[in-house]
């Protein structure tokens, strides 16, 4: 009985040197345990602060008030800085009556110029009041002075535009202001309906007006027509543009089928916002928490994502590897399953395909 004693004792003895990291680590294991007890905030923002006192953040002011308008609006000093105190504010532009602000650290940017992995993380903020080709010319218009200015190459192959994830926040709004959330919820047939919308983006450009026009006769004769209005305000706005007259012309789209259309980048097997950011987007705007936020608390939150983004690329640095949830690599695969056999099968059936796929 003695020896199973001693036996027992001397397995519980620490056999490595103890690790001085652990403190840190343990302390905000606990401060992460009460703050979740005690916050009513969602847990993407109380993970997120307590990743940034990790990292030494230093705690800022309030920044100052809401402006009522951005025009004639000056950044407080703190807000042109990150936490870390380097030059955040890049550019403060006027186009018109339009306002340009472009935020990114020099570090950040120069990291820029070397990334060549597939952990997509923003580097390059901007803020614009409006989205007009003049301001996004100019806009890459400054990125190329910068680099040129810090003598790197940035070695742009493609530019990819965030058409799948604005859809799901477009259609989605618009879904919720119909007053049909609990519609969408409770409607599996209709939900994935409106799905059917968002899913255009997958097919080829000129198949997207014919799929998108037989998708009237549904959305107008099912569900005593309370899907109508998106059907039409979609169409309005991203594919056929609005009626003008009685002679059945119409004006342009706003944003036409070949701006968002994305079978190139299927076809190609090339990143797309969807694929390669998803999981971002999803934690941003759970830290964002609301559709409308003032400027001044929204440059406060990309003050701490900057800071929250630089903590990830030192532990990439480090050797940590980020694994891509199941369900999302299933949801990819089951989308370029559609993909590759979609040929010599209807159109409907393959845009109802994508659709099953496409998450709101």
């Amino acid at each position: 009985m003695d020896d199973y004693l001693e036996i027992t004792k001397s397995l519980r003895e620490h056999n490595h040197a103890a690790d001085a990291t652990r403190l840190g680590v343990n302390r905000a294991i606990n401060n992460l345990k009460r703050k979740a007890k005690e916050s009513r905030e969602c847990p993407a923002i109380v993970v997120q602060g307590i990743k940034n006192n990790i990292v030494k953040r230093v705690r800022r002011g309030d920044g100052g008030t809401e402006p009522e308008s951005l025009g004639g609006w000056e950044l407080p000093e703190e807000l042109k800085k990150t936490i870390d105190g380097e030059r955040f504010l890049y550019k403060d532009i006027e186009i018109g009556e339009n306002r340009v602000l472009m935020f990114v650290s020099g570090e950040d940017f120069g990291k820029l110029a070397g990334s060549r992995g597939r952990r997509y993380l923003p580097m390059v903020w901007v803020l614009m009041t409006s989205k007009s080709h003049e301001c996004y010319e100019r806009v890459f218009e400054e990125l190329r002075d910068l680099a040129d200015e810090k003598e790197v190459s940035l070695g742009v192959e493609l530019i990819i535009t965030d058409f799948e994830q604005a859809a799901i926040r477009i259609i989605w709004r618009k879904i919720q202001s119909e007053g049909l959330s609990n519609f969408y919820g409770e409607s599996e047939e209709g939900s994935l309906l409106l799905r059917h919308l968002g899913a255009l983006a997958f097919l080829r450009v000129g198949e997207i007006v014919t799929a998108f026009e037989s998708l009237e006769e549904r959305f107008r004769d099912n569900y005593d027509g309370r899907l109508y209005g998106i059907w039409e305000w979609f169409g309005t706005n991203y594919v056929i543009g609005r009626l003008r007259g009685r002679n059945g012309n119409r004006s342009p789209p706003i944003f036409p089928p070949s701006f968002w259309c994305i079978f190139d980048c299927l076809d190609q097997t090339l990143p797309r916002t969807q694929n390669s950011l998803e999981a971002w987007h999803r934690r941003w705007n759970n830290v964002v928490g609301a559709y409308h936020v003032g400027v001044v608390r929204f440059i406060q939150m990309l003050r701490d994502e900057q800071m929250y983004c630089k903590r990830v690329m030192r532990d990439i640095d480090n050797g940590e590897t980020f694994r891509v949830k199941r369900e999302i690599k299933q949801r990819e695969g089951r989308i370029m399953s559609i993909h590759r056999s979609r040929d010599g099968k209807p159109l409907e059936d393959v845009l109802r395909g994508f659709a099953h796929n496409f998450l709101f």
